[in-house]
């Protein structure tokens, strides 16, 4: 029998073939304690972006063409994925957490075959099964199905794809390389960084003694990958240059979002690094430090040869979560993808020195960190509302809120009414089983006033009046619409003048005063005053 540790074949002695079993035993035990924190959380509320992306997903699939058809910031591949994600697996609730649960399990195994390229199977299951226990980290989502998923997939593809390398398919891979890379790119702009990152480790394992691609022409090699990168970047760019839209998405994906956000001082982004960043990390403590032990490990051991290849994408996907300032939750899911993968370092390390006995030290190590980790929440990781309770309360409850409106509204509406929500809880279509029948179903991106802007508030208006809904859902905030000065908004006041002329109110809560009106009841409320959401029916 033979394994691999550090890219090289071996034999393996008999006990140390039996103690490959500690591997598989505790990858067993972890995989099934952390698909069992998953199944407690399944059936968490459908939450605001992934609602966004998920139903933009369902336009593209009808042949709507972003940046034309539909504006958001985010680039023309995240659509697509969740389009054929809600193909796979229907346009619901349930269908969209599976989708959540298939990219975790698709990730774990990549880690499993990125790590099998410096070790045996049995230790490649060690550290996928770490990864998908790190999947469940409240503080990062794990519940939702959220764009980082979908980044990580392509991330390790791009890596897994820079391993394998042969000499007769060594274009092929570097051709995936690129292709899988700059895909992240085009999910989330800020990973374009990644490509230098891929250029970057050709070079250096080109000319790095013994390095992975030492001997291989250069240029052959880095335009391997560029001719992948190409590739991806033309498809997606085709529906858009055959519109003539090239203009439209440069602004959407490049000018916009710089005025769009809201700006963080260092001070604040600290203080958001601080709980975000402490959040995560502290949730899995034991856990996250033997990952970061292992990791010093494979700084130590700069010489092997999977070195550049796990630090490089490590480094990088911590640097991108910096952008804005925010640190949320979210953001973090790719560096914590790539931290098991330290794993190989600590193995290595105690194979350099001969240590006895690796696979129980690492094996147990694993379960020992796991087990404390559970024992210091296990309280949420296995009550079945906490990571429901805990969605809804970073939203200091107001999606709580919206679920209660709806609900009420749900015992009035039937199967052939139609739905739309006029704000920025796309989510409100989940629960409510309905598709939208707007093609623009985050309005608060055309919301700022600019000249661009007003052209499309334009089209919206005359969107919603066409589509006459026989019910909707109201937000009329600030936080809805981005807007700071409501008497200078067009689309917000257009958009509550439709519905004031058009529509009765059912069901209003006014944040203020943190009071329903059960207005079809007879209660009596004030239209104008601000920070309310309300449920409403076509006159």
């Amino acid at each position: 029998m033979t394994s691999k540790v550090s890219g090289k074949k071996h034999k393996q002695k008999p006990k140390e073939v039996s103690y490959q079993k500690a591997y598989i035993i505790s990858a067993a035990i972890i995989a099934a304690i952390s698909l069992l924190i998953r199944y407690f959380a399944f059936d968490s509320p459908i939450m605001r972006d992934e609602a966004v992306y998920s139903l933009l997903g369902n336009k593209v699939m009808q042949g709507k063409i972003p940046f034309v058809d539909f504006f958001e910031m985010k680039p023309p591949l995240l659509y697509y994925c969740y389009g054929l994600g809600g193909l796979i697996f229907s346009w619901s609730s349930f269908g969209l957490r599976m989708l959540g649960l298939f990219l975790t399990i698709v990730n774990t195994g990549l880690l499993i075959l990125i790590a099998k390229k410096f070790s045996s199977w049995s230790f490649s299951l060690l550290v996928g099964s770490v990864g998908l226990f790190l999947a469940q980290n409240i503080f990062n989502f794990y519940t939702e199905t959220n764009s980082e998923l979908f980044i990580v997939t392509f991330l390790l593809s791009g890596i897994y794809f820079l391993f394998r390398k042969t000499s007769k398919w060594n274009f092929l891979y570097l051709f995936l390389a690129g292709f899988f890379i700059a895909g992240t790119a085009l999910i989330k702009q800020t990973y374009a960084l990644l490509g230098i990152g891929a250029v970057l480790l050709i070079v250096i394992e080109h000319y790095r003694k013994d390095g992975f691609y030492q001997g291989d022409g250069i240029i052959k090699n880095v335009g391997s990958l560029a001719l992948g990168a190409v590739s991806i970047i033309t498809l997606c760019l085709i529906p858009i240059l055959l519109t003539g839209s090239l203009e439209d998405a440069i602004y959407w994906t490049f000018t916009y979002p710089s005025t769009y956000s809201s700006k963080i001082s260092w001070g604040e982004g600290r203080e958001y690094l601080r709980i975000f960043g402490g959040w995560v990390f502290k949730y899995q403590l034991f856990t996250n430090s033997l990952l970061l032990l292992s990791g010093i490990a494979t700084l130590i051991l700069y010489k092997a040869k999977f070195y550049w290849f796990i630090l490089i994408p490590f480094f990088l996907a911590l640097a991108l979560i910096f952008p804005g300032l925010r640190f949320y939750g979210h953001y973090w899911i790719p560096v914590y993808a790539i931290m098991p993968l330290f794993l190989i370092g600590l193995k290595t390390v105690l194979e350099k020195y001969k240590i006895k006995q690796t696979s129980i030290i690492i094996s147990l190590s694993c379960l020992l960190m796991v087990a404390g980790d559970i024992g210091r929440n296990g309280d949420k990781y296995f009550e079945r509302d906490y990571a429901k309770n805990t969605a809804l309360a970073r939203s200091n409850n107001l999606q709580s809120i919206m679920f209660q409106m709806l609900n009420e509204l749900k015992k009035e509406i039937q199967p052939h009414h139609t739905f739309g929500v006029f704000g920025i809880d796309a989510n409100a279509y989940f629960f409510m089983e309905k598709k939208p029948v707007f093609d623009q179903i985050y309005p608060v991106m055309i919301a700022m006033d600019n000249e661009k802007n007003r052209v499309y508030q334009g089209e919206a208006i005359e969107e919603y009046k066409n589509a006459n809904v026989d019910y909707a859902f109201y937000a009329l905030t600030g936080e809805s619409w981005k807007s700071s000065n409501v008497s200078n908004d067009f689309l917000y006041n257009q958009t509550f003048y439709y519905l004031r002329n058009n529509y009765e109110p059912l069901v209003v809560f006014n944040y203020d005063e943190k009071k329903f009106y059960n207005v079809k009841a007879g209660d009596s409320f004030d239209w104008f005053k601000p920070n309310q959401v309300m449920t409403l029916k076509r006159k």
